[in-house]
């Protein structure tokens, strides 16, 4: 694989203080230039031990003179007060010198890992000596690249390598920006220091560029950030090249309803049905990256506050990833890194788990055969079961567990298996730049503009805009749930037994009046509140229930 080309419009945050992080940042585009990384190899004296002008480590992570007398600055360091200190100090000093020393001449505002990467540059020339005590230019790097990903709610951070360059990418309202690039050496640095030095509960000692390898950044990495956890996977691509990936999981705050998330209000009670039962499972589906485990974790933790914790809740996960306020979070001990390790400490950790004495068990994602098996068991030993799995819509759940070989007896049991959902998270459009669909509608294919006009309300569709100080292009950065449930009964599940899925998706929408996803995704599009590309691209074609209606 060839380096893509550099985007010329990649779009770039600036940093405030790492522990004052506003919860939606303005967004300041800028370009990233190689001249910058060319001027820091005139030395950067900021961080030169006994330099003249040596700046304390603390500036140093928001400021960098070069020799030739270039002040780069992230912004918003203006208003820090050692910063301050540090360019009054500068002033005062060609004062005194009666022009003879002008530290610097032009001050340039830069993304926050801008700094870092001017130090990273210097630092190969041999210029820069850090201060004892302090982090490593490549751990200094990666934190600032965690810091800018925070201020963008970013969900993922990708480093990925090609033949002649490598690139930082961030996941940002399930988008891929391109955020800059360093070179191959670096970046395989960069990964290697950040399992090896960064990373805890790893899956292997130490990093092997070869070997798939996953782990989470220590806490002491993300305090103040307004993170529970960082997620850490790394291995080899195909040409052999590394790749990680880095999921960032928020501290969602107070615990928020279905209905505040983005679900129906139908939908919610179908949730809250399911919890007058003393047993039995409930499913929540969708792909990577959609929420499952946020929305899981927000809605029981708003019962239990609501109940005041009435009922004992322990979660089984690998690890827990989200705080869950109101229960008792299990982590499973493997002692083995093969599949069948991970088996065996799902299945001892259930054990584990019916001795605590749970009224609600939650299962975490259901994966491998054995963790289905023990939610199963949970389940027919009184216990009311959560659990998660990989599916694109909730009909689609028993043929997964199916698939895993749990039994058809089993899945045809609505006493055992009583709700299946599924969500998808999708963009909302800005209100502040948004577009009317006619406005934009010459900017769509054909195919798309026919679906719209077809299954929705064009004079209230709205399109995403060119972006604002409100948004990041044209999208809010809290994202809503399109979503579909399924509350199971004997002729559904005998319907799938039967003649299998789709047939019980027809029966489940034409008798039941089950409202789909596509559906709730089309009210959401004709309330102006996400557009139709998006909901396309994210979730669903807008036409694809037209054969459960034919």
């Amino acid at each position: 694989m060839s380096a893509l080309p550099q985007d010329p419009q990649i779009q770039s945050r600036h940093e405030p203080s790492i522990t004052d992080l506003p919860s939606q940042p303005s967004v300041v585009p800028i370009e990233l230039s190689e001249p910058a990384a060319v001027e820091a190899r005139t030395r950067i004296v900021t961080g030169i031990k006994g330099h003249d002008f040596e700046g304390s480590p603390a500036v140093q992570s928001k400021a960098a003179l070069t020799e030739d007398g270039i002040l780069f600055l992230a912004e918003g360091a203006r208003a820090d007060v050692l910063v301050r200190s540090y360019i009054a100090a500068l002033d005062r000093r060609a004062e005194l010198s009666e022009g003879r020393i002008i530290p610097y001449k032009e001050i340039r505002s830069v993304p926050y890992t801008e700094i870092q990467r001017l130090y990273t540059e210097s630092a190969e020339v041999g210029s820069v000596s850090l201060s004892a005590g302090s982090r490593t230019n490549e751990e200094s790097q990666a934190v600032a690249m965690i810091v800018e990903a925070v201020k963008e709610r970013a969900s993922d951070i990708f480093i990925e390598v090609y033949e002649e360059s490598a690139e930082v990418q961030y996941r940002i309202v399930g988008d891929i920006e391109r955020r800059f690039s360093i070179k191959p050496e670096r970046a395989k640095q960069l990964i290697r220091t950040v399992y090896d030095s960064m990373c805890e509960a790893t899956s292997d000692p130490a990093y092997d560029y070869n070997r798939d390898q996953g782990g989470r950044i220590a806490r002491k990495h993300i305090e103040g950030l307004g993170l529970h956890r960082i997620r850490v996977s790394t291995g080899p691509t195909d040409e052999e090249r590394p790749f990680m990936t880095m999921r960032l999981h928020y501290d969602f705050g107070e615990p928020r309803s279905l209905v505040n998330l983005g679900y129906r209000a139908e939908h919610e009670a179908q949730f809250l049905e399911f919890t007058n039962f003393s047993y039995g499972i409930a499913l929540i589906s969708g792909p990577t990256g959609s929420g499952k485990s946020t929305s899981l974790a927000n809605f029981i933790g708003y019962l239990q506050e609501r109940d005041n914790c009435a009922r004992k809740v322990i979660t089984l996960e690998d690890p827990p990833e989200i705080r869950i306020p109101g229960t008792v979070q299990k982590a499973v001990l493997r002692k083995g890194l093969d599949r069948k390790a991970e088996g065996e400490a799902w299945i001892a950790g259930f054990d584990t788990l019916m001795r605590w004495n749970p009224d609600w068990i939650v299962a975490g994602e259901l994966r491998l055969r054995e963790t289905m098996d023990a939610a199963l068991k949970s389940a027919l030993t009184n216990h009311l079961t959560w659990g998660m799995l990989h599916a694109s819509t909730a009909t689609l759940v028993p043929t997964r567990l199916q698939e895993a070989g749990i039994e058809m007896g089993y899945l045809s049991d609505p006493e055992i298996f009583r709700l299946f959902a599924n969500q998808s998270l999708v963009p909302q459009v800005c209100p502040h730049c948004s577009i009317p669909y006619p406005k934009g509608r010459s900017s769509l294919s054909n195919g798309l503009r026919e679906r719209i006009e077809t299954h929705c309300t064009p004079d209230t569709v709205r399109l995403r805009g060119p972006g604002c100080d409100h948004c990041y292009r044209g999208a809010l950065r809290e994202r809503t749930i399109c979503a579909e449930v399924l509350t199971t009964d004997r002729a559904l599940l005998t319907e799938y037994r039967n003649h299998g899925e789709g047939s019980m998706r027809r029966l489940w929408v034409r008798e039941r009046g089950g409202l789909t996803k596509a559906t709730h995704m089309i009210e959401k599009i004709n309330a102006g509140q996400i557009s139709p590309t998006d909901a396309e691209r994210m979730v669903l074609p807008l036409n694809a229930d037209s054969h459960l209606l034919e």
